[in-house]
């Protein structure tokens, strides 16, 4: 209560807005946080109002029950929260609204604006967040880097960038429950290998396997840690000169291994290897007793990639025989001409989130990809359409409790990924509205030429720094 009164006795010396005008005009905010719903442990969320004024107020907190924690000028119209106004905010807020009154003047007196809401939830949510870094085309794939992210403020590192390995491509870090002390990550190129951190030990391993004739491309671990599910895929890319999906990407082949990490060696008895279907995106179900993955029969040389579709199967798994059975279908989204991507359980078990788009299984590039999800307990699908937008909603991951989901989304541009987090309601199996991860500038993401791409929740940060020295001898 003492931070809450002196935040608000510091800004009294500033004065406040008198015989203000009501109008019934909502200010508008950049980025937009009206409505969205955000946890006690995130960075102060800044923004900036948009509409044009000579002078901006605002008071902030119980509005309309308490007297505003914090009341200030707002300069250039930027929020500028600092961490001590913010977390008495927070604190004031918790597992309530917190309300927003802007006032503006323009030479002819001030105006009273609409409130703006959001809700502050006391949902814990895991402190980091991982994400790749990169343009978004095939031009400057040289420049690419993994990331992570404290939730809590601003503070961003480096993981592992290929400025070190002559512009390797460096992705698909993947966490087992979302701990980085079990993770791995690949580094394509002239230093390629999957470095993989794994009971304590740390190494770079070659996953090469007579099995499969490519490479071990897209991971997702066993709760248990000792399996990764890896697709093995024969990627290919198409670029177009015009057009609204300037580079495809599409299989020309895939499987599904199990790889034993205690053991170094892939599972020979994978029933997800072979000519008729091609298989890919695993996904362990939060027991690992079954697997879900991505499946389509192998499509006839001359077969348009508009005319591929993916449907959700899934295998039941036993983890002390490392054996599969046969596979059995889920969801069957080419029955509505639809195709389905990243395939990801909640950790209650309840639910599986995923991308549906037209075709093909890489929707970053397509704008009608939405996220849908599936209550396992009825094989119900829905769109969410809570947290959708009119642009592309592709990769997703959940936090270590299901609490929250992030997700990547160009709905502002069209081209540049961002990570969206929103808040999911295990009762109901609905998701609040979403908000952008915040930064220190709020039109920082106006400025950056990167996408954000593969965002992961982490309970911890990453030691980084083996992972570089492994990569660069």
């Amino acid at each position: 209560m003492t931070i809450m009164c002196c935040l608000f006795i510091l800004s009294c010396n500033t004065p406040q807005p008198s015989n203000a005008i009501k109008l019934d005009i909502t200010p508008t905010l950049y980025p937009s946080i009206s409505d969205i719903t955000i946890p006690t442990g995130i960075a102060p969320v800044q923004f900036q109002v948009q509409d044009a004024a000579e002078h901006i107020y605002i008071e902030a907190g119980n509005i309309n029950s308490n007297t505003p924690i914090v009341s200030k000028h707002l300069k250039d119209g930027n929020s500028n929260w600092s961490s001590k106004e913010w977390q008495a905010l927070i604190s004031a807020c918790k597992n309530d609204s917190l309300q927003l009154r802007f006032y503006i003047s323009n030479h002819d007196g001030w105006k009273q604006l609409n409130d703006i809401q959001l809700f502050v939830s006391d949902a814990p949510i895991d402190p980091v967040l991982v994400y790749r870094k990169i343009y978004p085309g095939y031009e400057l794939w040289s420049k690419m880097g993994i990331y992570q992210r404290e939730l809590c403020s601003y503070d961003e590192s480096v993981v592992l960038d290929n400025s070190a390995s002559k512009g390797s491509c460096v992705n698909c870090h993947s966490f087992a429950k979302n701990d980085p002390q079990t993770m791995m990550l690949h580094l394509r190129g002239n230093k390629s290998g999957t470095f993989i951190r794994h009971n304590g030990q740390e190494a770079v391993r070659k996953l090469q396997t007579a099995l499969s004739p490519y490479n071990a491309t897209y991971p997702n671990w066993h709760p248990s840690g000792q399996y990764i599910a890896f697709s093995h895929n024969d990627v290919n890319q198409y670029f177009h000169a015009h057009g609204d999906k300037p580079v495809e990407v599409a299989d020309a082949a895939s499987d599904i291994l199990i790889y034993d990490v205690t053991n170094n060696r892939f599972l020979e008895n994978s029933p997800l290897i072979g000519e008729g279907m091609m298989e890919t995106f695993p996904g362990w179900s939060a027991d690992g007793k079954q697997l879900y993955f991505c499946a389509t029969n192998t499509p006839e040389k001359g077969t348009l990639l508009s005319d591929i579709k993916y449907d959700l199967y899934a295998c039941d798994f036993d983890a002390s025989t490392g054996t599969l059975s046969d596979k059995r279908l889920i969801y069957e989204a080419s029955a509505n001409d639809k195709s389905i991507a990243f395939p990801r359980c909640s950790p209650c078990g309840n639910f599986l989130l995923m991308t549906r788009s037209d075709y093909g299984t890489f929707p970053i590039w397509h704008k009608e990809s939405d996220l849908c999800i599936i209550d396992l307990r009825n094989n119900h699908m829905r769109v969410m359409d809570e947290v959708n937008s009119d642009n592309v909603d592709s990769y997703h991951s959940w936090s270590s409790n299901g609490n929250w989901i992030v997700f990547s989304s160009k709905r502002e541009d069209g081209l540049w990924a961002r990570p969206y987090i929103a808040y999911f309601d295990q009762a109901t199996g609905y998701a609040h509205k979403p908000f952008v991860l915040p930064q220190s500038n709020p039109c920082a993401y106006l400025d950056e030429l990167n996408s954000y791409n593969i965002p992961e929740f982490a309970t911890s940060k990453i030691d980084q720094a083996t992972i570089r020295t492994l990569f660069t001898e």
